[in-house]
């Protein structure tokens, strides 16, 4: 049965794109079809794992553009190293002298005669990259006794050289092998100096600027000539610009003014300190308008002049007012210095004032037709698209324009242009268009504003980081970040094979599910809060109880929505059920218990708390404050009411814990062995023979990985048998032995465990599934047909074919009978990526599979795709709630916030509710 497959109801991925927009999409709105030309693919094995903590934004959030590598190189902080993606576009790791993490972003320049790349790591090391040879090359010192260059590259074009700086102050020349001394000590020494720092390329003073360990100022002339103008600060230092004949060195605490006198004959030079403060951020108020070769600045006249408004350098190097710019700020809490964003593709500058937006043309600055604070709301986004030949406003209200005239226009697109999130647009030089990332997926937007769906694109959801990591300099083709994965747009009249097509094919082979989501009404931001944090079954078992930053709601059978308790603030609480009173607990920065009437007990009010578990054996759960140091307070029901009081614990004493009622409470571990806590809170030492000690008298519990979802300290109530990773793998038996866990490798992180009422327990782990006996033997299931990567989540089959196991390599299926391991039909991650959890529902019969491509529904024979349940919708943390016999997801904030799981009826509405 599990390898059977289901054709009748075959789609290509380009129907299903369509239906996610008619339901994203106004009533009424024309939708094209999806282009042919584009698509977005997923890049293999590019879903983020338990060490990007599960978000993918962890892998791409520090990449480097490198023109002359193979690919682009991500150096994230949570998994370490370094990635690529490789011809074949998968993620794979990245083996070069450089980059080697985020601080070398500003480390390597191209050098503009040779197009050559020269780097110098944070780490150490000078490196280049040579046209052609797709990998950087180590440069070596020719003078071994020389200290390793760890400052630079600095360009020096009009000499043709790049120079780098030893620790010491020595600059060298990169030579196209080694270096060479640029500038000896002794020459240093007789011009007053014991070493350089930085070296700045000054063309309009026909100089070097040169900041030496002193922090002095000098200028070397391109004929030689030096003359010393000023210092900053000890330690400071800063980046040079230039305009109107002036270079302005903007250090961390002060910005210097440096000018040049021909009238003299030779050249002279002055330095004027043009601003200071104490901490850094001096140059805030300096703005550079590269379009016109300017430096602007929000400032007032001086002592007597106290009125703000917008000033400009002058080509005598004195600031004088810009005509039209007595302005205010939009947002001083944001931007409490102005800003300026040039938009060479109508040839003038943006600012943005209070009123709305104005334009500057290099000599007055004028309004914006039709753009006032009416139609831009707070916080516009303005986009110069040099590809289609285009500015776009995006607003809360909707889309503009913004053209050469000096007005705005207000544009019609067939995709959600109004309320939150707002789209987000990437310019795309190689292919000639824009891509935008809307609610209803990504669009192709070309130079007449046509507006085309790609396919593919409800992989891509909208994030607070952006969706586009730029074009790979070696293939042209975008890097997006989804929610759940990297993905790549490949423009196909650029390709170099059909992948394009391959991905349809491969879609294709999922047919469609008729569930679908079904907004609640009444959940919208304004009636609930803009945050929704927890949902649990109420006492009652009839209604749903969820958290937001408003308080506390219930919603009942027929969508009823009822406050049962206010509360402000910006945060959500957690909601915990009380297996033995039936009651909710809601932690966070109001604790209280809801009865089995609804009624609501409030025990504390705080800043901030945790819940650090639930613990049945001792009827009690226990809550860390935002006080960390103080004692860990215990929640537990006494005669009809609960009550909130002091343990003699803190949280220092809590390295792990867990609940074990076979030996009368939870177990505790931490530096000094184990313990049992009492029904008090108090810890009783806990005697495990053979236990061992990290060190003579002293123990280690805590989660060695760090690794997000990753079980350290667990138990299996079947076994009775506490699990413990000690630098490896042991268990404390039922009669509080400690036994080491053969078969189970040091390196196994388990992720999830799964129970079945006989024989072995399956542990899912970042090598595969495990099966584990009651003696501590374990063994991987099927290492050649079973999964090798991380298993996330374990389920029940429905009609009882076996466990469902799912994980970076899609879905398998476990036999009850000879735990042999199966891969479910098109359950693959090339078909269906990886798999982040799954949601078992029995009254429905059905498990939902919520992967880094969507989201599934499987009956124990086929996999079928649920198209509303999309990255770009932005649903998700889908639950079932079985004694309501509803599944029910969150939606993003801009809308409604919770959606339920129903089937389409005959005329495709999505109103049939599942059975319950």
């Amino acid at each position: 049965m599990l390898g059977r497959t289901h054709r009748d109801r075959h789609k290509s991925g380009a129907a299903g794109l369509l239906t996610a927009l008619i339901l994203a999409c106004p009533m009424g709105a024309t939708l094209a079809q999806p282009s042919d030309r584009f698509c977005v693919v997923p890049v293999r094995d590019g879903a983020p794992t338990e060490k990007d903590a599960n978000e993918a934004w962890r892998i791409s959030e520090d990449v480097f553009l490198i023109p002359g590598l193979p690919g682009p190189v991500f150096t994230p902080v949570n998994r370490g190293g370094q990635w690529t993606i490789n011809a074949e576009r998968r993620l794979v790791p990245y083996h070069g002298a450089f980059p080697h993490n985020f601080l070398d972003k500003s480390r390597f320049v191209i050098e503009p005669w040779s197009r050559r790349v020269v780097a110098v790591s944070h780490v150490g090391g000078i490196s280049v990259l040579r046209p052609d040879t797709e990998q950087f090359a180590p440069i070596e010192d020719d003078n071994p006794r020389s200290d390793q260059a760890s400052l630079g590259p600095f360009l020096l074009p009009r000499q043709k050289l790049t120079v780098v700086v030893s620790g010491q102050g020595l600059p060298k020349v990169v030579e196209d092998r080694s270096l060479r001394t640029w500038m000896s000590e002794e020459q240093m020494t007789a011009h007053g100096i014991r070493g350089i720092y930085s070296i700045h390329d000054a063309p309009l003073l026909s100089a070097a600027v040169i900041l030496d360990l002193d922090r002095k100022i000098h200028i070397v002339t391109d004929d030689g000539r030096w003359q010393d103008v000023g210092s900053i600060g000890k330690d400071d230092y800063g980046r040079l610009i230039e305009a109107a004949g002036v270079a302005l060195l903007i250090a961390q605490k002060s910005v210097v003014a440096i000018r040049k006198n021909v009238s003299t004959g030779d050249p002279q030079f002055s330095a004027e300190v043009l601003a200071t403060t104490s901490s850094n951020g001096a140059g805030l108020s300096f703005s550079e308008s590269r379009l016109f070769g300017q430096i602007l600045t929000y400032a007032a006249g001086g002592w007597f002049d106290a009125k703000m408004r917008w000033r400009r350098i002058a080509r005598d190097g004195q600031l004088e007012d810009v005509p039209g710019g007595r302005l205010g700020l939009p947002r001083r809490d944001l931007f409490g210095y102005g800003r300026i964003q040039d938009l060479p593709t109508i040839g003038r500058s943006l600012i943005e004032a209070p009123e709305g937006f104005f334009l500057y043309d290099g000599k007055a600055i004028r309004p914006v037709v039709d753009g006032g604070r009416d139609r831009l709301g707070d916080l516009p986004r303005v986009y110069d698209l040099p590809s289609i030949k285009r500015v776009l406003v995006v607003t809360r209200s909707g889309w503009f324009e913004l053209r050469p005239e000096g007005n705005m226009v207000a544009l019609s697109m067939p995709f959600p242009v109004e309320g939150l999130p707002m789209a987000e647009i990437a310019d795309w030089p190689e292919s000639a268009v824009a891509l935008v990332s809307t609610r209803a997926g990504l669009f192709s937007l070309d130079a007449n504003l046509n507006a085309t769906p790609v396919a593919g694109g409800d992989h891509i959801g909208l994030g607070w980081l952006g969706f586009s990591k730029g074009a790979n300099p070696a293939t042209g083709e975008m890097i997006l970040t989804g929610r759940y994965g990297l993905f790549l747009a490949v423009d196909s009249q650029h390709s170099r094979d059909h992948i394009c097509r391959d991905q349809q094919e491969l879609e294709s082979k999922i047919s469609r599910s008729n569930l679908c989501l079904r907004p609640i009404s009444g959940t919208d931001g304004e009636s609930i809060g803009f945050a929704l944090g927890r949902m649990i079954e109420a006492p009652d078992g009839r209604q749903l109880l969820f958290d937001t930053v408003k308080g506390l709601f219930s919603l009942g059978p027929d969508d009823t929505i009822r406050q049962l308790e206010s509360r402000g603030g910006q945060f959500t609480r957690d909601l915990v059920q009380l297996p033995w009173s039936g009651g909710v607990v809601a932690g966070g920065t109001l604790e209280s218990v809801i009865s089995s009437d609804l009624s609501v007990q409030q025990l504390a009010t705080l800043q901030y708390s945790e819940i650090l578990g639930v613990f049945p054996s001792i009827e009690s759960v226990l809550v860390v404050d935002g006080n960390s140091g103080g004692p860990i307070k215990m929640i537990r029901m006494e005669g009809t009411g609960y009550r909130r009081t002091n343990t003699p614990v803190r949280r220092s004493d809590i390295e792990a814990i867990v609940d074990a009622p076979w030996f009368g409470g939870p177990i505790v571990g931490n530096w000094r062995g184990l313990f049992l806590m009492r029904h008090d809170g108090a810890l009783a030492p806990f005697d495990a023979e053979g236990i061992k000690q990290y060190f003579p008298g002293i123990f280690h519990f805590s989660n060695r990985t760090h690794t997000y979802g990753a079980k350290s300290f667990f138990s299996v109530r079947r076994f009775q048998t506490v699990y413990v990773w000690n630098d490896g793998w042991f268990m404390i038996t039922p009669d509080r032995r400690w036994r080491f866990v053969a078969g189970l490798p040091r390196e196994a992180i388990v992720l999830t465990t799964f129970e079945p009422e006989t024989g072995d327990v399956l542990f899912g782990t970042n090598l595969g599934i495990y099966s584990v006996s009651q003696q501590g033997q374990a063994r991987r299931l099927d290492d050649i047909h079973g999964p090798m990567r991380s298993i996330r989540a374990f389920a029940e089959a429905q009609g009882d074919q076996g466990i469902l196991a799912v994980g970076d390599e899609g879905l398998f299926v476990v036999r009850k009978d000879s735990l042999g391991v199966e891969q479910v039909a098109n359950g693959s991650d090339e078909v269906v990526g990886s798999v982040r959890q799954i949601v078992a529902s029995k009254f429905a019969g059905l498990n939902i599979i919520e992967t880094s491509l969507g989201g599934y529904s499987f009956d124990g024979a086929t996999l079928k795709i649920i198209e509303d349940f999309n990255s770009a919708r932005g649903v998700s943390g889908l639950a079932a709630f079985p004694r309501l016999g509803r599944m029910i997801a969150k939606g993003p904030s801009g809308g409604p916030l919770l959606f339920e799981l129903n089937e389409r009826d005959a005329s495709t509405k999505c109103s049939q509710p599942l059975a319950r």
